[in-house]
This record gives structure tokens, sequence and C-alpha cells, in this order.
């Protein structure tokens, strides 16, 4: 597990140095860095996929997009022109060190010589980053034997669909509330993705087919009175059960060691799916997964019973807002109180 995580000169980051547990949550005001630091992870994964190491780290791949050219990377008002990563995992630390050189969308400086392999970071079957851009309602989705082969369901989830009908009655542990009862009853997971799915979409289950022999067709299935069950295309289905399938499939196909960093998984979900998914998350996490999430969602975060040392908690699990006021923190899922506050005694303006 990254106990640490350090970066210097790095886009919006001049100095930053963070703890991470398993469960990390990332979140605040647009443009503020919180995608900055997730890119700097995947570009450290990035360099390690075949081919990459030996040469640098590109600017340019599949996971991050293309990221520009060494400028374009380095803090605006970097003192010593030099980017620097550290992350600290199992007790040992690696350090990657960058200056401007000849390949303008590559870092090029001094990595470490050896990183072991089976560090979730940088480890097959043990990793899955799913983007805010992931698969969204479609007649089909490809297949690939590497993804399926090393559990890559892709950076948008696209293999998702090919790993859920390939590998569905695979068994996996459940998550619980309850830590030890990790290594307990084991369900296929099918089974699991269908009954978490029905607290996006109630009586909602999966219904994937064959369309060629390179893609899947996915489905959506409802109980119907007459005919047992009605199928229908994703197409004509909810726009966020798909979105968030590949979330779903991802965290109940993890397991202890594992890492995951997921966007925005609130994204198209009903508030109250948005807190299913905050509970699924914190129970994956407290089994032993290591989960990195970006999120805009106060009903994510309410789900997560985690401790705060730098900002004040209620009893109850609710912010302090008239507390962070005073420390001077804003923005900080404070605007259902400030619009409360304007309704209930801010004069009307005169028209």
């Amino acid at each position: 597990m990254i106990t640490k995580l350090h970066i210097q000169n790095f886009k919006s980051l001049s100095n930053i140095s963070l703890s991470l547990k398993n469960l990390n949550v990332i979140t605040g005001m647009n443009g503020m860095g919180k995608s900055t630091l997730i890119q700097t992870m995947l570009l450290l994964r990035q360099a390690y996929l075949p081919n990459g190491i030996g040469r640098g780290i590109p600017l340019k791949g599949i996971l991050t997009g293309n990221l520009g050219g060494f400028n374009d990377v380095l803090f605006r008002n970097s003192q010593d022109d030099k980017i620097t990563f550290k992350i600290e995992i199992s007790g040992n630390e690696y350090i990657w060190e960058f200056e401007k050189g000849e390949i303008d969308d590559m870092l090029i400086g001094n990595t470490p010589l050896m990183i072991d392999k089976n560090i979730s970071l940088f480890c097959d079957n043990k990793f899955q980053y799913i983007s805010a851009g992931r698969i969204t309602p479609n007649s089909s989705f490809s297949k690939s034997g590497e993804a399926l082969a090393y559990k890559q369901f892709g950076s948008n989830g696209e293999y998702a669909i090919q790993y859920l009908f390939e590998k569905g009655t695979d068994e996996f542990a459940l998550f619980s509330d309850d830590k030890d009862s990790y290594t307990g009853e084991a369900l296929p997971l099918i089974n699991q993705v269908n009954y978490w799915l029905k607290f996006i979409s109630p009586n909602v289950s999966l219904d994937i087919k064959p369309k060629s022999n390179t893609e899947y067709e996915l489905r959506y299935q409802i109980p119907n009175a007459e005919n047992g069950f009605v199928s229908y295309s994703a197409i004509n289905s909810a726009f966020g059960l798909t979105f968030a399938l590949p979330i779903i499939t991802a965290i109940l196909a993890s397991k202890p060691g594992d890492l995951l960093i997921l966007e925005n998984p609130e994204s198209d979900l009903h508030p109250s799916a948005q807190s299913i998914i905050g509970k699924l998350m914190a129970r994956a996490a407290n089994a032993g997964v290591q989960i990195i999430v970006e999120t805009h969602s106060d009903h994510i975060l309410n789900e997560f019973h985690t401790t705060c040392y730098d900002i004040s908690i209620k009893e109850n699990g609710r912010i302090d807002d008239r507390n962070l006021r005073e420390i001077g923190i804003g923005g900080f899922f404070d605007q259902a109180s400030k619009d409360l506050e304007t309704i209930l005694f801010k004069k009307p303006s005169k028209i």
C-alpha cells in the first residue's frame, strides 16, 4: 500500500506531501489540483508499462492522455525547474527527479533502478483506474484478450463488460462492515454486481450477450409478470446504470492489497445511489483495498466513517461549517448551508 506521496513542481502542485490510508478522498473546488494528484500516479504507472521504463516517463499515454511538454507540466513559479515525485510503499521510498531535457514530451532524469513489480501501482491484476470519462450506453463493447488476462477494465471501464461475461461466474469474497469477514463467504462476481445494481435502479440485472467475435452487447433485464423477464438494450436504459457499472465491477472484483483510482463515481446517479457507492467503497477499503477517489459528492462523503485530523467533525459525523469559516476554509460541501442562509435571512432584492 502507498503510505506517503510527495509532489514538487508538478503543474499546480508546488510542494505537497500526503499520508495515504486505505480510503483516500480527494475533493474541493474545480481547478485546485485534484486531477493533478491522480495524474502523478498515472504517470508513474504509465512509465512501467511494457516498453516504457528506461527512456523516461512519457507525458502522453493511454492513462493520462496528452499532457503536453515539460514546460506545460512544470509549476509556473518553480525556483529550480525540477519536478520531483516521491512515494513510500511498505517502508521503502522511491524517488523520481526530472529536469528539462532534449525530448520535450518526456520526463527524463533520475528514476529508481529497481521497482518491485508486485507493488499494486505497477502490477497488473492489482490496479484499476476508472476515469470520469467512462463508458456510456452503447450498442456494443469491444473485446481485449490482454485486458481479460490481466484484469484490466480500461481507463474508461470499456472492458468491464467483457470481464463480467467471461469471468462473471468466478467467485469473489464478499465485502462487509467487518474486516475479518472478507475471508468468509464468496459469491460469483455477476451475482454481486447485480445485487448492488438494484440500489441504482430497482429490480434491474445484467443481460450481456456476445454480438460478434469481437464485441459484446450490454443489456439490462427487469421482471415481467407475463414473460418472466424483459430485456432492454443499454441504449434504451438508464444512463446512470452503464456509467456506474465499471465502478461497481472494479470495486467488487478487487482484493486486499489492490489499488483503485476512481474519478467522480457519483456522476449521473441519484443521491441515494451515490450513498450506496460510498458504502461499497468504504466496505472494500475496510477489507484492505486501497482506494483513491476524486469526488464532488457529499452523499458519498457522508458514507465514509473516517478520522479527520485537520478539520473538526461533529459527533453525528457532519462537518462544523462554523469551525471551517473560523479557520478560513470555504467551498467544502457548505453550499447547502449557504443557500439556506440566503433563503432565511437575506432580504429580497428589488427588481
